[in-house]
């Protein structure tokens, strides 16, 4: 999701400070994204993150910065919402996924509609729940930076009250290449919030 959401602007944003620089991203779930910053295969982890999802980094090795936000929301099409159901239908990620985790802790949180599981992805792509739920399928815990425009013209209609997330930039302290700090320096740069 934050390849689509985040991602191009806050890149524009930091080539204006330091120049051109290549990049190469893994759009892949959040525990194969960690090992390959682990290993060394990626400088840089761009990830969400939430306090009531575990989060296997140890902060010492791996430093973080807080580049944006943005919120988890329950959404769901009106005609659904409106169609006098008591339960609505839930469309799920795959078990473990970041978003998976943090979904079912808002999912529990008071405000949250009533709903039965109707619908499992088996991958962590957030665009698929998206395209269910404005299709009508169920009510789907989406970013809301992916489902702005859906907000804004009425095709989603915001269900439950938000849970807010950090967006985080971790990296490895043993990895000091002169690039990696030039592209840290940057990133610690105050970033505009939107909120």
């Amino acid at each position: 999701t934050l390849c689509l959401t985040f991602l191009p602007q806050w890149l524009t944003g930091l080539r204006r400070r330091i120049g051109p620089v290549a990049s190469r991203v893994l759009p892949d779930n959040f525990n194969i994204c960690v090992q390959a910053l682990v290993e060394g295969g990626y400088d840089f982890l761009l990830t969400f993150h939430h306090p009531g999802v575990p989060n296997p980094l140890d902060p010492d090795r791996y430093p973080h910065l807080v580049v944006g936000r943005d919120s988890l929301a329950a959404v769901a099409s009106p005609a659904l919402v409106t169609n006098g159901i008591d339960r609505l239908p839930l469309l799920q990620y795959s078990r473990g996924s970041f978003l998976g985790l943090l979904a079912t802790i808002a999912q529990a949180q008071e405000g949250a509609p009533p709903t039965f599981l109707a619908h499992t992805n088996e991958n962590s792509m957030a665009e698929a729940l998206k395209f269910m739920a404005i299709e009508g399928h169920g009510v789907a815990w989406l970013p809301r930076s992916l489902v702005a425009p859906e907000l804004g013209n009425g095709t989603l209609q915001v269900v439950a009250p938000e849970m807010p997330m950090d967006i985080r930039l971790y990296r490895s302290a043993d990895r000091t290449r002169p690039l990696i700090e030039k592209v840290w320096a940057a990133a610690a740069a105050p970033y505009a919030d939107p909120a």
